[in-house]
């Protein structure tokens, strides 16, 4: 008789210790093998789901635009990932990221929010 016999529990704990442990491998090997556009896409869709509304921008940044105005009176924001300098990793996830959250977002607005945002700002 084993300790797993006398004690159930503990070999239902194993068992799922064990389980998450697998998946836990399977999405480390998969984010390292993935693009960085697959992993923006990912990431995208890991952020909705926590209620993050949010595009990645990059570049030089002075002030508040009146495009990010407009999308933070609908909750959205813009978040900064990289000055000026960038590279393919990065704008490979910005691109990914970024057409998957608007996709998202839209679905949830049902609207387009980012033509809206588009449209009133060169009104101004």
């Amino acid at each position: 008789m084993t300790i797993l016999d006398k004690c159930p529990n503990r070999a239902d704990t194993l068992s799922m210790n064990i389980r998450k442990l697998s998946s836990i491998t399977l999405s480390l090997l998969m984010c390292a093998c993935a693009s960085p556009q697959q992993a923006g896409v990912q990431d995208a869709k890991k952020d909705f789901k926590a209620g993050k509304m949010q595009l990645e921008v990059y570049g030089l940044r002075k002030r508040t635009s009146p495009y990010e105005t407009y999308l933070a009176k609908h909750d959205i924001k813009l978040k900064p990932v990289a000055g000026c300098v960038i590279n393919n990793q990065i704008r490979e996830h910005a691109n990914g990221y970024n057409s998957t959250m608007k996709q998202l977002v839209n679905q949830r607005m049902g609207r387009d929010i980012f033509k809206e945002a588009e449209k009133a700002t060169q009104q101004q």
